[in-house]
């Protein structure tokens, strides 16, 4: 019994050396800083708009309308040149067989397959909608669009050209000045970044969930389990799912600080951060630092 008993502490304590041990490298591994350096640098002609879907293709479009397509180190692949010449605003590629391109001008948007052709072009003529400043892709198929004449986000579907859901914003934003950044569906939740008021979460029918307060937002992107947003020339990354994580700040090139004169767009995958300012495209590697 006497030897039964001391089998059974033995045991017990080599567990408890394994939950320490556990504990340990896990608190290693989590502080653990991504560092990013350059690892190419490609130049640019005035970038209005960029996205970047699952395959890790970067698409960027310039002040002629063109969309130019690169894979992920950065080789040019395909072109997009439009008859019609206006500025892209927004781009959406979540879904791996279609790019979504919006003109805000046009206030129309064109849908182009994985070889960069145009299937459809089409304009937001429905009495429901009024001004739309940002559009995207919903993962039903359907559009989310930010109207900017009542305050809301609404999900038109193209095919019978019809809201079929309306989320009123104007009591949430309040009478202050706003400016909508990004529109985003991720893993059936819809982002709104406003850069006066922070950021607005909703579910896939357009219910209210929560709303982060991080104000003077640049730019934002979700990745993984992560949500990453630029603020004050610093890149930021967010847990999607814990309000108790603090936020981590990542190092370019060493330094915490990002430079850029220009409106930014920032994409992060599993090794490498993709920088793109006004006139250059910057890709860098990422390492672990403790």
């Amino acid at each position: 019994m006497r030897i039964l008993n001391k089998q059974i502490e033995e045991g017990n304590f080599m567990k408890r050396i394994c939950i320490c041990l556990f504990w340990c490298l896990y608190s290693i591994c989590t502080h653990a800083q991504t560092n990013y350096t350059l690892e190419k640098s490609i130049s640019l002609k005035s970038v209005t708009a960029a996205a970047i879907d699952q395959k890790k293709h970067l698409y960027i479009a310039d002040s002629d309308g063109n969309v130019v397509q690169y894979d992920s180190l950065g080789k040019r692949l395909l072109v997009f040149s439009p008859d019609k010449i206006g500025t892209v605003t927004a781009m959406a590629a979540s879904q791996t067989m279609r790019l979504f391109v919006f003109y805000r001008d046009f206030q129309e948007y064109v849908m182009l397959n994985r070889f960069l052709d145009q299937t459809s072009r089409q304009k937001f003529e429905v009495e429901e909608i009024g001004f739309v400043r940002l559009a995207t892709l919903a993962s039903d198929n359907n559009l989310w669009v930010f109207d900017e004449n009542d305050l809301s986000i609404k999900k038109y579907n193209p095919q019978v050209n019809k809201v079929i859901a309306k989320v009123a914003l104007d009591l949430m934003l309040g009478n202050q000045p706003h400016e909508v950044i990004y529109l985003k569906e991720y893993q059936n939740l819809l982002y709104l970044v406003d850069k006066n008021s922070g950021i607005w979460v909703f579910d896939n029918l357009g219910n209210f969930k929560k709303k982060l307060v991080y104000k003077n937002i640049e730019w934002f992107t979700v990745v993984g389990k992560f949500m990453y947003i630029i603020q004050g020339q610093k890149v930021k990354q967010l847990s999607l799912y814990s309000a108790s994580e603090q936020a981590k700040i990542l190092k370019i090139d060493g330094k915490e600080l990002l430079k850029s004169n220009s409106q930014p767009f920032l994409f992060i995958t599993n090794n490498r951060l993709y920088h793109i300012s006004n006139t250059q495209l910057n890709i860098y590697r990422g390492t672990q630092q403790k």
